[in-house]
């Protein structure tokens, strides 16, 4: 059985594919979000790019930072090009994760810096500070193998080393103090007798003295007092 095919009275439209209609408003604010980042990452970059020379400027160091190529970025990162995430430096890693440094926040590296110095931080390990490597020693701060030994201390001025001799030296070069050496105290019985002058002879007290006095009165008294008596005897017997 034949079908019998009825035309329509219009043609069916073609599907058609949804559109995002994009309004005036959002086409502004889609090309101000593209504009702020544009001028943020140009920022970050910028001042990132200042940080070697705030380095040196911070720490008043002349010339070339040591272990760092000229432009100095490698200080930290790992290339000039920098970044995020290419801090891989020990100098930078102490920075950016001991001490907050903020990429594109010069002032975040100021008190970092300061912070560094003024706690001697040691970056690379070999004891001796980022900031005596950098200003003073120009040595890399990245580099355990890279350090100068702090010189020795002067010798003491008062004492002479083994083998010289100063100006006080004894024992053939061992030095000593400009102190007379102490002496011990004398024993009891070694010392000699006091030096007596004048008419005395021997030490006496007051009361020693005037029972001597008293004993030889009295010894002259009697030797008057026997004197007369023999002569009253003998005179008494040529009477007789």
């Amino acid at each position: 059985m034949a079908h019998a095919h009825l035309a329509l009275p219009f043609a069916p439209a073609p599907a058609r594919t949804p559109r995002v209609l994009v309004t005036r408003a959002g086409r502004m604010l889609l090309a101000a979000a593209v504009t702020t980042a544009s001028l943020s990452v140009a920022r970050t970059a910028q001042a990132s790019s200042d940080f070697p020379s705030i380095v040196a400027k911070q720490w008043n160091i002349g010339g070339r930072l040591a272990g760092a190529s000229a432009q100095g970025c490698t200080l930290c990162h790992k290339n000039d090009d920098g970044g995020f995430g290419t801090v891989n430096r020990a100098f930078g890693v102490t920075l950016r994760t001991r001490l907050h440094v903020i990429g594109g926040e010069p002032d975040s590296l100021r008190s970092a810096l300061d912070y560094d110095k003024s706690h001697a931080l040691d970056s690379d390990g070999d004891k001796i500070s980022d900031w005596q490597e950098l200003a003073i020693d120009h040595t890399s701060p990245n580099d355990p193998n890279d350090f100068k030994l702090p010189p020795a201390p002067p010798p003491d001025a008062g004492t002479a080393g083994e083998g010289g001799q100063s100006s006080t030296s004894s024992d053939g070069g061992r030095g000593s103090s400009n102190e007379p050496p102490p002496y011990a105290p004398a024993p009891d019985g070694d010392l000699p007798p006091p030096f007596e002058h004048g008419c005395a002879f021997v030490r006496h007290s007051v009361t020693g003295g005037l029972t001597t006095s008293f004993t030889l009165a009295v010894a002259a008294c009697a030797a008057r007092y026997f004197r007369r008596r023999r002569g009253l005897n003998a005179i008494a017997e040529r009477s007789g």
